[in-house]
């Protein structure tokens, strides 16, 4: 997700050994963003480099 701040939601969904050359790899939420995950499998996804922010940990729950 890019540009303004955004809320999503992914059910019910898979996300497996996906590749970026920069940065997202299976998902990708920027700062300030909403991503709420709900019995989904995310697994075996990279990304060629992976921003580092200030900002707060991601919280995960249910996992």
């Amino acid at each position: 997700m890019t540009g303004p701040r955004h809320n999503a939601t992914i059910t019910n969904s898979t996300f497996i050994g996906n590749k970026a050359r920069v940065s997202g790899g299976g998902i990708s939420v920027d700062d300030g963003d909403t991503l709420t995950v709900t019995n989904s499998t995310i697994s075996g996804n990279t990304a060629g480099w992976v921003a580092v922010s200030l900002a707060p940990a991601p919280r995960l729950t249910g996992a």
